[in-house]
């Protein structure tokens, strides 16, 4: 039965590649538009985009979201025909598009917003962006099994799903809120990629259910692209470019009988280039051969950034809204000791780095004044920003580095531990290079550790084989698992709301599986460093609950301060997005997270193979450039 089924969706897929899903033979008009953007990205999950800026980019071409963030950082309806806030009741009535729908034909409905939403609620799992949902009614108490509902016999228990405050009918959605709450915050946190909606029956499709956004097999998206396959790997055996292919969703806010296939999205592909070993980004992007060219760059590897095959006058540099910063395992024993649990041991190991000479190193970067990245609003609007309004004291000083260690007690020479990195990032690798040199200084041996992502070798339900041409990010399950001693990340702001980028590192809004320890007691996570300060969990509290823009911003730079102080990570530099874009590219377009936007991107004056194919008299009527 398993392989009758897996033999249906597969026919299922094929038949979408050449007619949208919609049994009709339509012509595949538009461009197929090549882009490089970095590194490899091996998940597309939504929830999971927040470790490097890359995925970050990219998940807005799959996955469409409630809100969105428009390039000038004005929340805008993307999903959502119209909704309501009613202060007196505390309640938000949202009413999804009529016309929203997956990219296999099924509506999206709000019942695919409540399953979201509950998912990264869910005490068993680890989504960071948790606690973007805890203005909702009983959402943190979910999050963290919190005896809070008082049951008909006078108990007390952790709340259900089915207690959390959103109920869905078809296109409506309704949310009630806790007290105190601020509710164009509340928007700007429903902007956050890490928010958009998911399905519950596609992601039980895999054995393991971080599995299911990996491949064309198993993923089904509601943006205005689908995945169709990645290739990963060289074969010499079958030469083939290492790419994400991904192909315009037929479905996405269009009526399906009686629109042109190209009504809502202009490119028929979006081709995301994956740089082969030797291989020059900046030699494909000068080609002028337009069937061998790159038309956008939205990165360029970290070997060719001081070259001069380009102008850097021509680049576009804007804040990434990120922040390259070091995590320190406090629960890793490395000689018998908990090293980093030490305040002095992490204040030495933070002055001894040169943030200057880091940013030199990577061209598209500056130090890290805090942990909050530029670009981080203020007060839920991009004209005031929170890096404007305040700095932290982080410096580097080789001779307080001495200083802190004299305190700690230790001696540094008793020491080896490993700064892990993906092996795939070059950015990342010279990053712990350089900081591993500078704690090499101090008299710790360092290595670098290069975590290579495998092959993955999970199932798929519905074959019960393997998931062909698919990757397990290694770095990133052993970060997620916290085996690791130290890790870089590009920390990416859940939104553009300071309190989304600060509460994780407070106990119960970290996102962090919540442990069970026996039937009916459950232990809430701290953040994955370990970090449990109270002083630091009592800011984050107060400033959950405080409604007043002003008043929540002052809050949240006093726990600024005391998170730059204990240093349960450290910030090396704020991340800078680049795009170089080729003249005979337009349309293309951003969010405030830079977020590619491509449904209108078109090629006027090339011809990129692709025309419109003969069609029969069943075709539907579509129209060519």
């Amino acid at each position: 039965m398993k392989k009758i089924l897996a033999f249906m969706l597969c026919l299922v897929m094929i038949l979408c590649s050449f007619a949208g899903c919609g049994g009709k033979e339509e012509g595949a008009i538009g461009d197929n538009i090549t882009i490089y953007i970095g590194e490899p990205i091996y998940n597309f999950d939504p929830a999971e985009a927040f470790k490097n800026d890359t995925t970050a980019k990219i998940i807005p071409l799959l996955f469409d979201n409630l809100f969105i963030l428009d390039e000038d950082g004005d929340v805008e309806s993307s999903l959502v025909d119209d909704y309501d806030i009613d202060e007196e009741t505390k309640t938000m009535t949202i009413e999804l598009k009529e016309d929203a729908m997956w990219s296999d034909g099924r509506q999206l409905t709000a019942n695919d917003v409540m399953y979201t939403w509950q998912r990264i609620l869910d005490p068993s799992s680890s989504f960071e962006a948790a606690s973007l949902l805890y203005d909702i009614k009983n959402a943190k108490a979910l999050k963290n099994a919190e005896y809070v509902i008082k049951t008909e016999d006078g108990d007390m228990r952790a709340p259900t799903p089915d207690d959390l405050g959103v109920s869905a009918n078809a296109q409506v959605l309704e949310i009630k809120f806790e007290d105190n709450v601020d509710y164009d915050s509340f928007l700007v946190k429903l902007t956050s990629v890490a928010l958009s909606p998911v399905r519950e029956d596609v992601i039980s499709r895999t054995e393991k259910s971080n599995d299911w956004a990996k491949s064309g097999l198993t993923m089904i998206s509601s943006g205005p692209f689908r995945f169709v396959e990645a290739v990963y790997d060289e074969d010499p055996k079958n030469p083939k470019d290492l790419k994400i292919e991904l192909e315009r969703n037929t479905y996405y806010f269009r009526d399906f009988a009686n629109d042109p296939i190209n009504e809502t999205v202009i490119p028929n592909k979006i081709i995301i280039k994956l740089k082969k070993e030797g291989e020059s980004i900046l030699d494909i992007y000068k080609n002028s051969d337009s069937k061998n060219t790159i038309f956008f760059l939205g990165d360029i590897p970290l070997s060719e950034r001081s070259s001069e095959k380009y102008n850097k006058d021509d680049l576009t540099i804007t804040d990434a809204l990120s922040t390259n910063m070091l995590v320190l395992n406090q629960n890793a024993v490395i000689n018998g000791k908990n090293l980093f649990a030490d305040k002095n041991v992490r204040k030495a190991l933070s002055a001894v780095i040169d943030r200057t000479k880091i940013a030199n190193a990577i061209s598209f970067a500056t130090p890290a004044t805090g942990i909050v990245p530029n670009g981080v609003f203020e007060e839920n609007s991009s004209s005031d920003l929170f890096r404007e309004n305040g700095t932290t004291n982080i410096s580097s000083n080789s001779s307080s580095a001495s200083s802190f260690i004299t305190a700690s007690g230790i001696t540094p020479a008793d020491y080896s531990f490993s700064i892990s990195v993906p092996a795939e990032d070059e950015v990342h690798v010279k990053i712990a290079e350089i900081v591993a040199e500078a704690w090499n200084s101090l008299g710790f041996n360092v290595t670098v550790n290069q975590v290579k992502a495998i092959d993955n070798p999970d199932k798929a339900l519905i074959s019960d084989e393997k998931i062909a041409g698919t990757k397990d990010n290694k770095f990133i399950e052993n970060y997620t698992a916290g085996k690791f001693e130290v890790a870089i990340i590009d920390y990416v702001a859940l939104s553009a709301d300071a309190f989304s980028v600060l509460a994780p590192f407070a106990y119960g809004y970290a996102g962090t599986a919540t442990n069970k320890e026996n039937s009916y007691i459950f232990q809430t996570a701290p953040h994955i460093s370990g970090y449990n300060s109270e002083e630091y969990n009592k800011k984050i509290d107060k400033a959950s609950t405080t409604a007043d823009p002003e008043d929540r911003a002052k809050i949240l730079h006093d726990a600024e301060k005391i998170l730059v102080d204990d240093l349960p990570v450290i910030p090396l530099v704020f991340n800078q997005s680049i795009v170089l874009q080729k003249e005979d590219l337009v349309d293309v377009s951003f969010s405030y997270y830079s977020g590619l936007i491509f449904t209108e991107a078109d090629l006027p004056d090339i011809d990129t193979v692709v025309a419109k194919k003969e069609e029969s008299a069943e075709s539907e009527t579509s129209t060519t450039k």
